[in-house]
């Protein structure tokens, strides 16, 4: 699917935040370096439009944790799309759970203070097999993403694509 074909299929569902057609289409860069198939870990559901994306864009299937008791919700949604055996929703909080499993991908969008970034990168970062990435770095009302991404990989192979960052394995 085309990054447009994606955003106008997941549009219905709602964004609390500035994920829209800019951001898929930056998923949908990073999913073409990738093979199909990916399993993806996602910190920081919301509704579900990046977990969407990644299923969609990289036939990924995805574990997506947030903090909200909105399973149903996102389910519902995945059910909508016909994504329901490619989408995992959990509650919990993504920086104090145990992490026992590798992912091709790990998407990191959960909460965005200094500190949160920083356990969820001490807690995922050696899960991430291919590559490990976030959403909001640089963006001006979330200093704590950049400060905690560059502290973690002391400024070193880390790539952006407009409030996007990453690394690859």
């Amino acid at each position: 699917m085309t990054p447009e074909e994606i955003h106008k299929k997941i549009f219905v569902c709602p964004s609390d935040l500035s994920f829209g057609l800019e951001g898929i289409k930056a998923i949908c860069r990073l999913a073409d370096k990738l093979p199909k198939g990916i399993t993806v870990l996602e910190t920081g559901t919301a509704y579900g439009r990046s977990a969407f994306t990644w299923a969609l864009a990289a036939d990924a299937k995805v574990k997506t944790i947030d903090y909200q008791n909105i399973q149903d919700i996102v389910m519902a949604f995945a059910k909508k799309f016909g994504l329901e055996d490619k989408i995992t929703a959990i509650q919990g909080d993504s920086g104090r759970m145990e992490c026992n499993e590798d992912y091709d991908v790990v998407w990191l969008d959960g909460c965005h203070d200094y500190d949160s970034v920083m356990r969820d990168l001490n807690n995922y970062d050696k899960h991430a097999k291919l590559l490990i990435c976030g959403h909001d770095y640089g963006h001006p009302d979330f200093p704590g993403v950049k400060q905690a991404v560059d502290e973690f990989y002391k400024n070193n192979n880390i790539q952006t694509d407009g409030i996007f960052w990453y690394v690859w394995k």
